[in-house]
């Protein structure tokens, strides 16, 4: 289909992905970007978000409202992995991305593209672990960083998101994936978040920037829960403080009043005495 029919009224295209998270419990002394996991796929160019372009025929008219692009996210993600989310109550909008896509040829007009990243509860589903259409996802065989993982082997065909390859079934021999073909890696926070200038591929900065923008959300609710800790703390300090600076006070009051006090005796026992 040409890319001009899946423009809004506006001449804006859409996109929705999603951030696909679990928690690995295995060590509980790990440190929290390592017990996150992201479930990505990876194409030869780099990762890449699961997730894909707005159908109003199929998600609804406006684009604009989240409820249309969540249908997005659960159409696409369903037909690439096979995960479903339409179960998930709980969808908070992570990042918005705006492109400015140069005209490249007829087919291609000057347009916008927008891009919306999701993390939906997926952690609260039966069975939250990440898998693809039944079977786990390997871990990323770089120890679970992103490096290595987004540097280019071959370049997929026009670099576009493709559906995973179905699970074999029983007693069969898997099929090796063709060679470009998308490939499901689950890695940890902390690996997505070991980029470097090398990763420019599009679609993997956006893995990058949603990566960036959960460590950040991770920090400032972690850091609340700090404050309120804190804060009581604070407080009895604060009182502390107060009450040593009103006892000082009081202290220095009573010194000058007797020093006041002292000359005023002296006088009177001096006049007594020239008597």
């Amino acid at each position: 289909a040409s890319p001009s029919s899946v423009l809004d009224s506006r001449g804006v295209k859409h996109n929705a992905k999603v951030v696909l998270l679990s928690v690995d419990r295995s060590d509980p002394k790990a440190h929290l970007t390592l017990q996150i996991k992201m479930l990505v796929n990876k194409l030869s160019k780099g990762l890449v978000l699961y997730g894909g372009t707005w159908n109003p025929s199929e998600d609804g008219e406006d684009p604009q409202t989240d409820t249309v692009l969540r249908n997005t996210a659960i159409r696409s993600v369903k037909a690439q992995c096979g995960v479903d989310l339409s179960s998930c109550t709980q969808w908070v909008k992570l990042v918005e991305v705006w492109y400015h896509r140069r005209a490249e040829g007829p087919r291609y007009p000057e347009m916008e593209e927008r891009t919306v990243v999701f993390v939906p509860n997926y952690w609260d589903l039966e069975s939250p672990e990440l898998t693809v259409r039944g079977q786990a996802a390997p871990p990323d065989p770089k120890g679970a960083s992103a490096e290595g993982a987004n540097k280019p082997e071959q370049e997929a065909a026009g670099g576009e998101e493709k559906a995973a390859q179905p699970a074999p079934t029983e007693g069969s021999t898997p099929a090796k994936p063709p060679s470009g073909s998308p490939q499901p890696r689950v890695i940890s926070l902390d690996g997505l978040l070991d980029y470097d200038s090398d990763d420019v591929y599009e679609k993997t900065a956006e893995v990058s920037l949603a990566a960036e923008a959960l460590f950040e959300l991770l920090q400032r609710d972690f850091g609340h829960v700090l404050l309120k800790l804190l804060q009581p703390a604070a407080a009895r300090a604060t009182a502390a403080a107060k009450d040593r600076h009103r006892r000082t006070r009081s202290s220095s009051s009573s010194k000058r009043d007797k020093d006041e006090q002292a000359p005023t005796e002296d006088k009177g026992a001096a006049a007594g005495e020239e008597e």
